[in-house]
């Protein structure tokens, strides 16, 4: 298909002052400030599908966003019809056993049903080992992540725990071609100073402890793990001399960032207080770009897949999002940067693509018209 260029129109505001009858100058009153996104709550709905890491339908998985939950159905479809969201992050959580939380964030558009389609990671084998003597877990990437001895306390009561420590710690590969699909959270986090900003993992972790009797275990605040990520020799010499530690909220959905990680020789080295979804990455600023989708009788098309596929200092990302009820995509690309925009059928049929970007603020595109 050619691709087309997209233009858009940016409105801009004034204010607007009024003159009474004796041109006595009467400012308007101030417009109250805009709640910002990370606290303003909004209702919406969500519905989606669950699948495995084979992209089998998960049946049975619980679903859960805000105090809502939903079962998946024997075909690993859901639908929350209603609950309270975050504007900068409504989420859902998928637990199913036998594998990772699923954790999804996206762009929440009151009273709009969105959608999403989660791909659950199995879990690895556990492994074991004595809380007073702590250990050196080893994951599949060769990051090591070194738990002190008696660092490990009840989660429920933050009491020492003394028992037998199993541990499920895991690396997600950003690299992988399933990752728009199992990646926990969405691509914004938070700054240490509360900004939202964009995020681009190098490498995801997840690490959970369980005691003995299934309780819920956590480190102690005062000896935090040491995480040893490996650079790759390839690596070596752009690798930038730190990266952003963030842990993905339980209460936003975003990647707070929480300190850094520091390059030393041949690996990059951090300390984590919290065991749960860590990304080791880069801070980038960001626009949020929404595209109405109508089908070819002009009405909106709901579910369509959406992409941004970019370059941005060398490296190649996808940003990716599902149209709401309203054909409405809400997707997220580095100022100034140039991708190749796709929207697919939920079948992955291709429909429509294009060539945009180099924008400054956030926009909204012309409708765009794809036949379904």
């Amino acid at each position: 298909m050619k691709k087309k260029y997209i233009l858009f129109s940016v409105v801009a505001m004034a204010t607007v002052y009024g003159c009474d009858k004796n041109d006595k100058t009467v400012a308007t009153p101030p417009t109250p400030p805009t709640p910002s996104p990370i606290v303003e709550v909004i209702n919406s709905g969500i519905s989606g599908k669950i699948v495995d890491d084979l992209g089998a339908p998960v049946s049975g998985a619980t679903v859960t966003s805000g105090t809502a939950t939903a079962t998946t159905d024997a075909n690993g479809a859901f639908s929350i019809p209603t609950a309270a969201m975050r504007k900068a992050g409504g989420q859902i959580t998928v637990e199913k056993a036998g594998f990772l939380t699923g954790r999804r964030t996206f762009a929440a558009v009151a009273t709009n049903m969105q959608y999403v389609n989660v791909r659950l990671i199995a879990k690895a084998a556990p492994s074991t080992f004595a809380a007073a003597s702590g250990t050196t877990l080893t994951l599949s990437n060769g990051t090591t992540i070194k738990v002190e001895p008696g660092s490990v306390v009840n989660a429920a009561n933050n009491t020492a725990y003394t028992g037998t420590v199993t541990a499920y710690a895991q690396y997600i590969d950003p690299n992988d071609p399933f990752f728009i699909e199992n990646m926990p959270g969405s691509f914004l986090g938070m700054t240490r100073s509360g900004g939202l900003t964009g995020l681009h993992s190098s490498a995801i972790f997840y690490i959970e402890l369980t005691g003995s009797n299934g309780e819920k275990l956590q480190l102690n605040k005062d000896l935090p793990a040491t995480f040893t990520l490996p650079i790759a020799p390839a690596d070596y010499d752009q690798a930038p001399a730190s990266l952003r530690l963030s842990r993905l909220a339980d209460s936003t959905g975003l990647w707070n960032e929480e300190g850094i990680a520091v390059k030393d020789m041949n690996s990059y080295i951090g300390k984590v207080d919290h065991f749960s979804y860590w990304s080791f990455g880069k801070h980038y600023r960001f626009v949020q770009i929404s595209a109405p989708v109508k089908n070819s009788q002009d009405k909106a098309a709901p579910n369509v897949f959406g992409t941004f596929n970019y370059t941005f200092e060398g490296k190649n990302y996808i940003s990716s999002s599902y149209a709401d009820t309203s054909g409405l995509l809400k997707l997220v690309l580095p100022t100034n940067t140039k991708a190749d925009f796709n929207i697919k059928s939920l079948g992955g049929a291709q429909l429509y693509n294009a060539e945009v970007g180099h924008f400054w603020i956030d926009s909204t595109f012309a409708p765009i018209k794809v036949t379904l």
